[in-house]
């Protein structure tokens, strides 16, 4: 398949999210290269004529309307959110931004690469646990056969980062 080469941009403020975010691109056979930008700096580093898949962290303090803009003017770009609390507000927010895609970090690593894979290919997809903010308080969680593997995740500390 001949897919449009897109240059890969990580925007965050959060150094401990760039070796899960590396761990996903090498899952979703995207490679390794990608340039990592600040919140702040959205507008400067999407170029207007570059074909880009952004992936934002929409943890910090997100500017929506600044989102919007760049979605807007930036057409031959994708745009992917992703966080740890997926709301439908923020669900909501997203699709009125303009956004390609929504990711949770509470997705296992193969699931969210083939998401990400799905979105590069030009596909809106938004893919969560539905089940993760309609769970009751103090609802045990059921384990499967094999242990979830949270080292590659987006959130909190990674090991990998540390070395």
């Amino acid at each position: 398949m001949n897919q449009l080469q897109r240059k890969i941009l990580l925007v965050t403020d959060r150094p401990s999210l760039v070796a899960g975010f590396y761990q996903l691109l090498d899952s979703a056979g995207m490679g390794n290269q990608f340039a990592i930008a600040s919140p702040t700096e959205l507008l400067q580093v999407v170029p207007a004529e570059e074909a880009c898949l952004v992936m934002v962290d929409a943890e910090p303090s997100l500017e929506w309307e600044e989102l919007m803009e760049v979605c807007r003017s930036r057409p031959s770009s994708l745009f992917v959110l992703w966080c740890s609390r997926v709301t439908p507000e923020l669900a909501l927010s997203a699709v009125e931004a303009g956004v390609h895609g929504l990711l949770s970090t509470g997705l296992p690593l193969h699931e969210a690469s083939l998401a990400l894979v799905k979105i590069s290919q030009g596909e809106r997809y938004f893919r969560f646990e539905p089940d993760l903010n309609r769970r009751a308080a103090g609802a045990t969680r059921s384990f499967a056969a094999s242990p979830f593997d949270e080292s590659w995740m987006f959130s909190g500390i990674n090991r990998d980062a540390r070395k």
